[in-house]
């Protein structure tokens, strides 16, 4: 604002309050303000009158309706006093109808408490039944590929492939391009045939003789039964009347004697190819046309007379398992006579020489006299405790480490340390096979770096078990991984030492022998029985470990051992058939005849 405004903002302000003082001084301002105030009065003593009547008014109304409040109160005091009776009588209901409820909700309680425990009950069943089923889905889905079962427990199982070739739609057999593998031409030729030349090939304008001849072979198969009889006069001593003969060989004890020969092959059907003792008598029945018939005593008493007349043989077997660098052992069970048998079955894993022992059980009565006492070499086990603490070293079995793999990535999916162990298993035995085939050379950084794979596959193995523990019903993937973080040299033995085997395969195959004869027999009925049965089976598995016929062996060690045999369980029931020089019947008793025997068999 400029000084001209305010000047003239300032006079406009003069002229109002010179106004108002002059309206003072004439006396009109008085005058008005009275008019006012005495109109304001007239006003409030009009309200006030107004009040007053009102108030008159209120006051009478007040008192008509104190007069009515007081008659309705007694109405109200009255419809109180029976409404208070009739909740009284209310209450007294509710109180028994809450006892009621009380004692109704102590029972449901109880009831209640009851109900929780049958279903915390149920639920522990249910806990427990669905254990129980995995537990048995778990053992439905055991089978020899992913445990430490056995083939032969699984009979209807799928065929085992033995290689690793891919199926083609090729036809099988012989391929094109390979060679051709004919069949053998036997050494000995019994007689030759000429064959005529046919008289177009005569012709010597068309055809000209090259020098060679084309041979073709038909071999066939007869079987003689060769019998040597001995015969000595019968003299009788005129003074005492007894009847004398001239000295037999030594081995003639018995009127009919059967040679190593024919026990060997009696006892390799019986206990090499583990036909019945019936069916090896009617065998060889019908391959003699019925000159060959010996009795069922006879050949079940060869395996007793084989396990004696091989003592010696016996006792060097067991040196040389007790003396070889690496060994393998395992044992096989089956029946005998109602109860659990056990065979203790030890290879040596150089020159595979076997040794079958019956035991009355494992564990230390398992290995009580056998090759394993003071055993200093290596052992290859299958992981069985008592075989564990046997020699200097042990190797784990890979194959059972690599089934247990497989199962564990069946039943617990979610570990991932189950197929890292399969590769390594297959990667490691592969490569310790090759280099001993040849086909790479040994590697020690590579054998290093596999170590330390292992190492690191068990530890990140009990890390996921340490996040995720093992289910009560398979626990046999982390007793695995347990066992190879606490000894972890005996799985990798064989990268160390290359002539200590990865598996325990041989010792399986070993057994399988005797699992055959298990099969065969059903039960043995002795202790003895299956001891005679492994002394046997140690001398025949050894033997084919060496060069030569098995069959001329054994027939040796039973020719050789003929004075050691033990009668047979029979009878025989002898008729005299006697001759004289002439071969005519003597009818006179006093004559010297010529002795001859006839001999029937009887079984008991």
């Amino acid at each position: 604002m400029n000084q001209s405004d305010l000047i003239r903002e300032l006079k406009f302000q003069n002229k109002i309050l010179r106004d108002q003082v002059e309206a003072f001084r004439s006396g009109q301002k008085f005058t008005q303000l009275r008019d006012q105030y005495k109109a304001l009065c007239a006003e409030l003593k009009r309200q006030i009158a107004k009040k007053e009547r009102e108030n008159a008014e209120l006051r009478a109304r007040m008192s008509k309706s104190r007069k009515t409040w007081m008659e309705v109160n007694e109405d109200v005091i009255e419809e109180k006093n029976a409404a208070v009776a009739k909740m009284q009588t209310e209450i007294d209901r509710a109180h028994a109808a809450e006892q009621r409820a009380k004692e109704e909700v102590a029972k449901l309680r109880e009831k209640l408490s009851k109900m929780e425990s049958d279903l915390i009950k149920t639920r522990m069943e249910l806990d427990a039944a669905r254990t129980r089923i995995k537990e048995l889905e778990v053992k439905t889905s055991t089978d020899f590929t992913n445990s430490s079962k056995p083939s032969s427990s699984d009979p209807n199982h799928k065929t085992i492939v033995n290689n690793s070739r891919e199926k083609t739609d090729r036809k099988p057999g012989g391929q094109p391009g390979h060679e051709h593998h004919p069949r053998k031409w036997a050494k000995k030729v019994s007689a030759t045939v000429q064959i005529p030349t046919e008289e177009r090939y005569l012709d010597t304008s068309l055809y000209k003789p090259t020098g060679r001849t084309v041979k073709k072979q038909v071999i066939s198969v007869a079987f003689n039964v060769f019998v040597t009889e001995y015969v000595a006069m019968e003299y009788v001593n005129l003074k005492t009347g007894q009847r004398v003969h001239s000295t037999f060989p030594d081995n003639l004890t018995d009127d009919v004697t059967y040679d190593g020969s024919v026990k060997a092959l009696a006892y390799l059907l019986n206990h090499g190819l583990y036909a019945s003792v019936d069916k090896t008598r009617k065998f060889l029945s019908d391959i003699s046309d019925g000159d060959l018939n010996l009795s069922k005593g006879l050949i079940s008493n060869l395996s007793q007379q084989f396990s004696k007349i091989t003592a010696e043989q016996r006792r060097d077997i067991f040196k040389n398992l007790h003396d070889a660098d690496v060994m393998h052992a395992d044992f096989t069970f089956g029946r005998v006579n109602g109860k659990q048998g056990t065979v203790l079955v030890m290879v040596n894993a150089e020159d595979g020489t076997v040794m079958y022992q019956q035991k009355p059980a494992k564990g230390k009565k398992g290995i009580e006299n056998s090759p394993l006492v003071g055993y200093e070499g290596t052992t290859v086990t299958d992981h069985e405790s008592i075989l564990v603490k046997q020699g200097s070293k042990e190797q784990e079995c890979l194959a059972h480490v690599s089934r247990y793999a497989k199962g564990g990535q069946e039943h617990e999916p979610s570990k991932m340390c189950f197929s890292d162990l399969r590769k390594w298993v297959s990667e490691s035995v592969g490569y310790r096979n090759d280099v001993i085939a040849g086909k790479r050379e040994k590697d020690d950084e590579y054998t290093r770096e596999l170590k330390d794979r292992m190492d690191r596959i068990v530890r990140d193995g009990m890390k996921e078990y340490e996040k995720d523990p093992a289910p009560a019903y398979y626990r046999n993937g982390y007793n695995l991984i347990k066992r190879m973080s606490e000894h972890p040299e005996d799985y990798r033995l064989f990268l160390n030492d290359f002539t200590v085997p990865p598996t325990n395969n041989r010792a399986e195959s070993a057994g399988r022998k005797i699992k055959r004869k298990f099969h065969q027999v059903m039960a043995f009925r002795s202790d003895d029985g299956l001891k005679y049965f492994c002394d046997g089976q140690t001398i025949i598995q050894t033997l084919k470990k060496q060069e030569g016929n098995v069959y001329r062996k054994l027939s040796e060690i039973f020719e050789e051992g003929r004075g050691a045999t033990v009668k047979p369980i029979y009878v025989y029931v002898e008729t005299d058939d006697e001759t004289d020089n002439g071969g005519r019947q003597s009818k006179n008793k006093k004559a010297v005849p010529h002795v001859s025997k006839k001999t029937i068999c009887i079984e008991i």
